[in-house]
């Protein structure tokens, strides 16, 4: 596979992406676990750890463009979003604490409270 050199063209589609990813993660896996009984902790470090492109998600995206159901620009968007997303999920399970805090607070403030036993000082 060759990868393309990136230009100023591809950050709006790579950024639409990469939102439309970690956006879809959260908005699947996080109810799906808070319904569950799971916790928004868990919920949300989960969701987070997942919030990225697979290498097997663009094996496939390459499967679409052999068939002609994608366009070859296609898989240098996919790519450089994988490589975007690796790089933010890292970031992400390293401050995932703080992040829950934040995210914990503002759902606080939007009237939606925390079981005391899932409490975070």
């Amino acid at each position: 596979m060759q990868i393309v050199m990136p230009t100023w063209n591809l950050v709006g589609p790579v950024a639409l992406v990469t939102l439309v990813v970690i956006v879809s993660r959260f908005l699947t896996i996080y109810p799906l676990l808070v319904f569950s009984g799971a916790g928004r902790r868990t919920a949300f470090g989960v969701s987070l750890n997942l919030a990225q492109i697979s290498e097997f998600g663009l094996v496939i995206a390459t499967l679409g463009v052999s068939y002609g159901h994608l366009r070859p620009e296609s898989i240098t968007i996919i790519l450089y979003a994988l490589a975007v997303t690796a790089v933010l999920s890292s970031y992400g399970i390293r401050f995932g604490q703080p992040l829950f805090r934040l995210y914990d607070r503002l759902l606080s403030r939007a009237g939606f409270t925390t079981s005391r036993f899932q409490k975070i000082d």
